[in-house]
């Protein structure tokens, strides 16, 4: 789920949220929704490796799927999330507090890193 909110705590609705699936041949479209009257999607299923692979210090898979959220609603600024970490059988909340646009929109964006699950892929010390 993406919910949306002003710093003041106000919910944004009808924000539109567009879902991209990150692999090695980077960021592709998978859907799109909008937030409702409370400033929140409805669940977004999406995919994430088997949940073995994080506690398997020899696996080399990823273990947990990679995702772009962009999130735009107008008078507001676009924000933007890239590398948003989803595993396997967890419910996940993604908070995003939208600026007001001002005078011109601009696009705001946070690079997550790699999990300390996978810096690197596999066990460094094994």
């Amino acid at each position: 789920m993406v919910e949306t909110m002003e710093e003041t705590a106000q919910p944004i609705p009808n924000a539109q949220i567009s879902v991209f699936r990150r692999d090695e041949r980077g960021s592709i479209f998978i859907m799109e929704c909008s937030t409702d009257e409370f400033g929140k999607t409805q669940r977004i299923e999406l995919d994430a490796p088997d949940s073995s692979h994080s506690t398997d210090i020899h696996s080399l898979t990823r273990p947990y799927g990679q995702y772009d959220i962009h999130v735009a609603k107008e008078g507001y600024d676009t924000e933007v999330r890239n590398g948003v970490q989803i595993f396997a059988e967890t419910d996940s909340t993604l908070t995003v507090i939208m600026q007001n646009s001002g005078v011109r929109s601009v696009s705001n964006t946070i690079d997550i890193g790699e999990h300390q699950l996978h810096e690197g892929g596999g066990c460094r010390s094994c």
